[in-house]
């Protein structure tokens, strides 16, 4: 699903700020929709990770696979122009924003000490999507950049359960066949409801095959809400992550409201408390709002610990679901609690490395 995108993609890395190589072309170009959910636009990458501590644009490293590493970009390159345009480490980002996947781009570099040119063409930057079936709240995550399937959320109720799959579970084959978020359901389908497929399955780096049956994996791959990770917000206080609605969005996704947070991701707190996958925040102790800077003024005069009554959509019925705002982390560990650990579990693989 879709959030605010900005222009420009910046992430820390091992204390480190980079700016990432990719950037937004805005609607330059689409790619296929998956199921329920809108078209995500494309992201024209390089596949590189920038330096901001200097004014240079000095590759800090390639992404595996990128364009930049078959073109033979290295670590250490410096990267002085874009087809003859001067870039820098501040605006080379923009720069790639205003082409298209499937430009070729010449790049001037320096490489020890060395003027050279290298041709690029720009790909669709990676993104991981999120498959959400809201009957059981199921949710799997397929990570583009490794082509592999996590189990982010399994019911104990469900058929995949049931033959042996586990929260956090890799699957890395499906009859000893990759697919992606593009080819999986299209599979699962050419399938009959009986036919028996072999998961080849990483838990906690010890391999073991699961065998499932079709009709059990059509559960997540037949009518998924699909949300991409590059598009969505988190409430560290509220330990959830959402997606703010527009009128796009709320049609896009067939929202029964067209204003505010649509919840992707909530911890087992929140959960308990009553929250639920795909249910959407309109208010706080009353006071309705429709972004996420407009929930995080709401939050502003709450202290850690205290309860909040949230105003909730679901399926078209209102609600109101008191719950406690995260405590913080000495809090939290005087009671022996680990919700800071475990949302910082729920929000793993949403920083974008590039």
């Amino acid at each position: 699903m879709k959030t605010v995108t900005n222009s420009r993609l910046f992430t820390v890395v091992a204390g480190l700020s980079l700016a990432l190589l990719s950037v937004f072309a805005l609607f330059n170009g689409f790619s296929v929709a998956l199921a329920a959910g809108h078209v995500h636009p494309a992201h024209p990458y390089i596949g590189v990770e920038i330096s901001k501590s200097t004014s240079a644009a000095t590759v800090m490293a390639v992404m595996a696979n990128s364009p930049a590493a078959k073109a033979g970009l290295k670590k250490g390159d410096v990267i002085s122009a874009i087809d003859g345009k001067k870039v820098s480490s501040a605006d080379i980002a923009a720069s790639v924003a205003a082409l298209q996947v499937g430009n070729a781009v010449k790049l001037s570099i320096t490489r020890d000490g060395k003027a050279m040119e290298i041709s690029v063409t720009l790909g669709d930057m990676p993104v991981d999507t999120l498959w959400i079936n809201g009957a059981d709240e199921t949710v799997f995550v397929y990570h583009a950049g490794q082509d592999n399937w996590e189990v982010r959320k399994l019911a104990d109720s469900s058929a995949l359960y049931k033959a042996g799959l586990r929260a956090d579970d890799l699957i890395a084959t499906f009859n000893g066949k990759p697919y992606t978020a593009e080819t999986l359901a299209t599979y699962v389908l050419s399938l009959k409801k009986t036919d028996e497929v072999t998961l080849a399955v990483d838990r906690m780096g010890k391999k073991q095959d699961i065998k499932v049956t079709a009709e059990a994996l059509s559960d997540i791959s037949a009518n998924p809400t699909i949300f991409y990770q590059d598009e969505l917000q988190s409430s560290a206080q509220l330990e959830i992550q959402f997606l703010p609605l527009t009128d796009t969005l709320a049609k896009d996704y067939a929202t029964s409201v067209k204003e505010g947070l649509l919840i992707v991701n909530a911890s087992a707190n929140m959960q308990k408390a009553g929250i639920k996958l795909l249910d959407v925040i309109t208010g706080v102790n009353g006071k309705p709002f429709t972004t996420q800077y407009a929930l995080s003024d709401a939050l502003k005069s709450i202290k850690n610990g205290d309860k909040v009554s949230l105003d909730v959509n679901r399926a078209g019925k209102t609600m109101k679901i008191d719950v406690t705002v995260a405590m913080t982390a000495s809090a939290a560990s005087a009671n022996g609690t680990s919700q800071l650990a475990e949302m910082a579990n729920l929000l793993k693989g949403f920083v974008q490395h590039m």
